[in-house]
């Protein structure tokens, strides 16, 4: 003995009839959180593409300058060519870091393990015993073999 839909008594009447349009937009609502998720997820993404491509640019014009700046020095002789070259100097390793930051973290997101050219890298940042400086950082020399720091020379 099969019971129809019409022979159903009113009350589960009303409850199916409510029942299934609820379900429907529940089914609704959980798929626009789902969908509002996955675009956050897509805009932080896009955001630290977006932070990257702009250190990379702020790397690419710093280098620029520091070759303009040395080109000038080598060219001139004057001295006061290397303040870009030494902003760029100090700038530079800065904005590296930054990027290289960014960089790991996004890998991590994806895939959580150590890059093999991190320990490398850390290795050779870290100061030398021996003088305390950054094997790495070398200042730009004037003509005196004087480490240049702003003093402007003849004109």
């Amino acid at each position: 003995m099969t019971l129809r839909f019409a022979d159903l008594p009113l009350r589960a009447k009303g409850i199916v009839i409510i029942t299934v349009p609820l379900a429907l937009l529940l089914a609704a609502l959980a798929s626009v959180f789902v969908a509002d998720r996955q675009s956050r997820i897509a805009e932080d993404q896009v955001r630290v593409t977006l932070e990257i491509q702009s250190g990379i640019q702020e790397i690419h014009a710093s280098i620029a300058e520091a070759a303009t700046a040395m080109r000038g020095y080598l060219l001139t002789g004057r001295t006061d060519f290397l303040d870009p070259f030494n902003r760029a100097e100090d700038r530079l390793p800065v904005v590296l870091d930054e990027v290289g930051r960014r960089l790991r973290d996004e890998e991590q997101k994806d895939a959580p393990r150590t890059h093999p050219h991190a320990r490398r890298r850390e290795s050779r940042s870290s100061p030398t015993p021996e003088t305390g400086r950054h094997p790495a950082r070398r200042r730009a020399r004037g003509p005196c073999g004087q480490a240049h720091r702003g003093q402007a020379g003849p004109r």
